[in-house]
């Protein structure tokens, strides 16, 4: 499937996203990018900005009917729901450690289809390493 990714750091993020997309699975990639920005970011300039953001990650993602939903279990979902009024940081980590599941399995896939060995950095894309470096 598709032509074989550059091992170039800068084209990594590119190539995934690309492999995403082909996969059906960029919508799933995209949330949990912003997701884990949102729990990793730790300065907000007011709580409504906060609520503002998880508000618009969760309609955007999370509301069924979003404009690019993901499918998440009832557990996670209700529990973001709960915590919209007042989120804290951690507001999707169970809808996160799910998404990082799938992720995973993705990326391993990538890695083997792209020729990508452990000892190349592909650190930005996996979700085990839980940071983003846009």
């Amino acid at each position: 499937m598709g032509h074989k990714a550059s091992k170039n750091k800068k084209n990594l993020k590119a190539n995934f996203e690309a492999y995403c997309e082909q996969n059906c699975i960029l919508n799933e990639y995209t949330f949990w990018r912003l997701a884990s920005q949102f729990q990793t970011r730790r300065h907000w300039e007011s709580k409504a900005e906060m609520k503002q953001c998880a508000k618009d990650i969760y309609e955007k993602f999370i509301q069924e009917g979003g404009a690019q939903e993901v499918c998440i279990g009832v557990r996670e979902k209700s529990g973001i729901v709960k915590e919209l009024d007042n989120p804290s940081y951690k507001i999707f980590q169970e809808a996160l450690l799910a998404m990082s599941a799938l992720l995973m399995h993705h990326l391993v896939n990538f890695k083997r289809i792209n020729g990508i060995t452990d000892e190349d950095d592909i650190t930005s894309l996996s979700p085990a390493a839980r940071k983003e470096k846009s």
